[in-house]
């Protein structure tokens, strides 16, 4: 394991860090880059924050006539993403049936 020194800081702060920090995610930009420390909340968080909010599920649903995987494509997810919005989401799952009922009876 390599040592790393503070550069800049007060010769007090001036310490040594173990690298690799295993609980600090780094993520680098264009413009900046942002440190943070993974499991500084002490509040359980279950899941994942979604990609997708419902109303942009159920536009791409009705964008390509109810057809899952065109509508995948569109917004960059799996079929199954689909299908899992629609189990999770009423209206997610009101537009896949109005669509398919109206590919059904064409009028």
């Amino acid at each position: 394991m390599s040592t790393t020194a503070i550069v800049g800081a007060p010769d007090a702060a001036r310490t040594a860090l173990p690298q690799p920090l295993s609980n600090v995610a780094t993520t680098t930009h264009a413009s900046d880059t942002t440190t943070a420390v993974t499991g500084a909340s002490t509040k359980k968080k279950r899941g994942r924050r979604p990609k997708f909010t419902p109303d942009q599920v159920v536009a791409a649903i009705e964008a390509t006539h109810g057809i899952k995987l065109a509508a995948a494509l569109m917004l960059g997810c799996s079929v199954a993403t689909i299908g899992n919005y629609s189990k999770r989401h009423a209206e997610v799952h009101e537009a896949l049936g109005r669509l398919l009922a109206a590919s059904k009876n064409p009028q």
